[in-house]
């Protein structure tokens, strides 16, 4: 039915927007300290690192041995945010690298961990209905629970993120970190090289490849258990090197996870267990990727595939739960389950023309999903069950049903599709007074979903037959085509100043088809059209001082922009109208920033401060008349912020590392339909305002020399004070019964030792085992009907991996 679910969030607590009614109830989580002016606050910080480590980090370099000043330095980090291989302390970018040996130590497994140690990123998981396939990722709090994602997502080169369908609840699909080279996040709007997706920012998923020379590889297994919960286990295994020597390589990569569950179901009418760790799931993943060099030109296919099995829901009923207790249950009277599966095959060819570097990559993406949610609280509801207004007469409500045929269910699915190609020129080098990157790009995403709601209880009550008669079907299919060419270029003006200049300019279509049938769409046309059109053009200007080889400083100003879409034609009950299509929404960043290394590269530091002011913020519009909506362009956000990471070798054999960041996401425009609030400006946007890393690693020999570590690891999140939307007496999302994400603090632990080519590690997960109520969810604002997520209770494991080629 038509409506966004209520959010279940995951590890970071993370945006949010709500409205009146089970339609588009959405939770908001806090956002930011009031009145707090940190636009430049990052640069001060850079600067004041200087001091504050310096006495500390100065000393330890002048008593380490002599010799052993090499040994002890920080790695270079090689990224790829300006599409060549750049050290990310030369890149003028806010980029957040995670290598594949950062996974590992800090155990992510998937989405939700990688963006809980991401500083800037929020990531918001559904599950209030089902098994929680609806992912929201944001950075900067440039967020959306509408409409074509605020953030690329890319796999390697292939650009993969998904439109929010304005029924499904489809999000992202994302790869498992596995046999990764590092996960990169560029903060910030990347439109001029990477366009309409990467209006906040971007985060790329970067895989190990071939190699023609050497043959590198691990085999790896897993086990652990969860509190209150099941076992998890994983086995995977990956290798690469040539065929061929200098001539054909491969690389190829399996790998299997189960994940046991902590959530149990039971039976809402005596209690009784009915199907325990039921949100366990499996996940598959398999890789092959070749790599060839013939006269100059390499060619590099690959082919990706996953497959995520999630056994029943993923949220928890507050009424039946007691996480302190260590009591994780729902109460649903029906299995949901969920499949999402995808692939990624691509080429890359590669080859020097006349000076310059050619790169020519064909992608195409596929992704097919199917969902089942709960609609039963929501039905219960709507007047229209067995027991009339009274819901379905349940004393506790009218959302709680008495037996087991007041079920209402909504099978979802998905089946995304995305050809896209793109051409590039680059310089040769980037040690000339003038480089450049210049290019082609054209893609066409095709995105078709499909929902189908039913309940027996109401079709019996309406004299319907079959009971199984749809109460409402949508089937929509999504057309978005952009042809885009684009540069930027780098021009040396001293030795120490630099230039970065760059535009894209595209052509952009968007075509909306939907197919509506049952009772509730009366009066809808059977099957509407709906198309628009855009041309943007996205630029960006950097100025770089290179103060010597240990310290870059930048100043930058750059576009970012979202491509708009259609609506679906409301019910004729509504009584009102709606706008066919809504257009796109841009924002302009202004950044300042400082990467310096710091006493012979013992300390590393990146650090940025930015304004960002969003426009034509596209937004739900809630129909109170019939609690459904459409997507308009109403609103507008400033947002203000900084990031700050450091890595440092305080000591031989301890390095540590800290990141932090604070975002200040606002609206800045009161808005209102029919004279009823929907924001006011100083209202959240949403987000946690404060997201705080903190690593620390201790590196030492066992007897007999064997190499041996321990490691810490804490990641915050804090609450959002406000203002938020639903706080607004008489608005269109006023609900008193909201509450707001605590603030969170998981700490992990991890130890291990290497023998020879065998590495044996123990850790835990979230060792002070805490459980705040998280992403509380209802079907409508006044409901006791409750739904919530918990973190991952504390999870003991084994670690073995075997290193190949070392």
């Amino acid at each position: 039915m038509r409506q966004n679910r209520a959010p279940i969030h995951g590890r970071t607590g993370a945006i949010a927007e709500s409205s009146a009614g089970r339609h588009r109830h959405r939770k908001h989580v806090p956002g930011g300290t009031p009145d707090l002016k940190v636009r430049w606050l990052g640069a001060i910080v850079g600067l004041l690192g200087h001091g504050i480590l310096s006495p500390v980090l100065a000393a330890d370099a002048q008593s380490a041995p002599a010799g052993a000043g090499d040994a002890i330095q920080l790695q270079e980090v090689v990224v790829t945010a300006t599409k060549r291989a750049q050290d990310i302390q030369k890149v003028p970018i806010s980029v957040y690298a995670l290598s594949s040996r950062d996974l590992f130590l800090t155990n992510a497994k998937n989405m939700t961990d990688i963006a809980a140690l991401v500083p800037g990123i929020d990531f918001e998981n559904q599950a209030g209905y089902g098994a929680g396939m609806l992912t929201m990722i944001s950075i900067r709090g440039v967020n959306s629970n509408i409409g074509p994602s605020t953030t690329g997502v890319y796999i390697d080169d292939t650009s993969v993120q998904d439109r929010l369908n304005q029924y499904t609840n489809f999000g992202n699909a994302y790869p498992v970190p596995f046999d990764l080279e590092r996960v990169e996040v560029d903060r910030g709007p990347q439109g001029t090289l990477f366009g309409a997706g990467a209006e906040g920012g971007l985060v790329r998923f970067v895989f190990n490849q071939p190699s023609l020379e050497q043959t590198t590889g691990e085999v790896s297994t897993e086990l652990a258990h969860i509190d209150y919960g099941g076992m998890s286990y994983e086995a995977g295994a990956a290798a690469g090197g040539p065929i061929i020597t200098d001539t054909l390589g491969f690389r190829m990569s399996a790998w299997f996870r189960k994940d046991g569950g902590f959530i149990n179901e039971v039976d809402p009418f005596n209690g009784a267990l009915t199907d325990p760790d039921a949100n366990r799931e499996e996940t598959k993943a398999f890789r092959l990727a070749l790599l060839g060099s013939f006269g100059g030109i390499t060619v590099s296919p690959s082919f990706y595939y996953q497959s995520r099995e999630i056994h029943d829901a993923t949220g928890l009923y507050g009424y039946l739960s007691d996480p302190q207790a260590g009591e994780f249950d729902a109460g649903h009277i029906l299995p949901l389950p969920a499949k999402d599966g995808f692939s990624v095959t691509a080429l890359k060819l590669e080859s020097d023309v006349g000076g310059a570097k050619l790169t020519a990559i064909s992608s195409y993406f596929w992704r097919f999903g199917r969902t089942v949610d709960d609609l039963t609280g929501f039905a219960g509801t709507l007047g229209v069950t067995s027991a009339g207004a009274a819901g379905y007469g349940n004393p506790l409500g009218p959302e709680y049903p008495v037996s087991y045929s007041d079920y209402a269910a909504e099978p979802n699915s998905t089946d995304q599709r995305i050809l896209s190609q793109e051409v590039r020129l680059s310089s040769p080098s980037a040690d000339t007074g003038l480089t450049w990157v210049a290019g082609l790009f054209y893609s066409r995403a095709n995105q078709d979903e499909t929902e189908n709601a039913y309940s027996p209880n109401i079709a019996g009550t309406l004299g319907v037959f079959p009971l199984t008669t749809s109460l409402q079907y949508t089937g929509t299919v999504s057309i978005d085509t952009q042809a885009a060419a684009f540069g930027q270029a780098d021009y040396n003006i001293t030795r120490r100043w630099k230039l970065t200049a760059g535009i894209r300019v595209a052509d952009m279509s968007y075509s909306f088809k939907t197919v509506a049938a049952g009772l509730f769409n009366a009066g809808t046309p059977p099957s509407s059209l709906t198309a628009t059109s855009a041309h943007p053009v996205t630029p960006k200007v950097a100025l770089n001082f290179q103060a010597d080889q240990q310290d870059l400083y930048y100043a930058s100003i750059g576009k970012g922009y979202r491509t708009g879409g259609g609506n679906s034609p409301l019910p004729t009950y509504c009584n009102s109208p709606e706008p066919a299509t809504y257009a796109s929404d841009d924002l302009w960043s202004y950044e300042i920033g400082a990467k310096n290394r710091l006493f012979g590269n013992h300390l590393q530091m990146d650090t940025s401060a930015y304004h960002i002011d969003w426009l034509n913020i596209q937004q739900e519009v809630l129909l109170v008349n019939c609690g459904l909506n459409y997507i308009a362009n109403t609103g507008r956000a400033k947002i203000n912020g900084f990031d700050l990471s450091a890595e440092a070798i305080v000591l031989q054999g301890l390095t540590a590392s800290l990141a932090v960041s604070y975002t200040d996401s606002r609206y800045s425009k009161n808005v209102e339909l029919y004279g009823v609030p929907v924001v006011d400006a100083g209202d959240q946007v949403g987000g946690s305002p404060w997201n705080v890393t903190m690593t620390a690693q201790y590196a030492f020999p066992l007897p007999g020399s064997v190499p041996a570590f321990v490691r810490a690891e804490e990641v915050y999140h804090s609450k959002n004070p406000g203002p938020f939307a639903w706080e607004i007496p008489g608005g269109i999302s006023y609900n008193p019964y909201t509450i707001t994400d605590s603030a969170t603090h998981v700490l992990g632990l991890r130890a291990g030792a290497t023998l020879s080519r065998f590495e044996l590690s123990v850790f835990i997960d979230n060792v002070t085992n805490t459980h705040p109520w998280l992403g509380r969810g209802t079907d409508v604002p006044a409901s006791t009907l409750t739904y919530f997520t918990a973190l991952t209770p504390r999870t003991v494991g084994l670690d073995a991996i075997y290193h190949l080629g070392r």
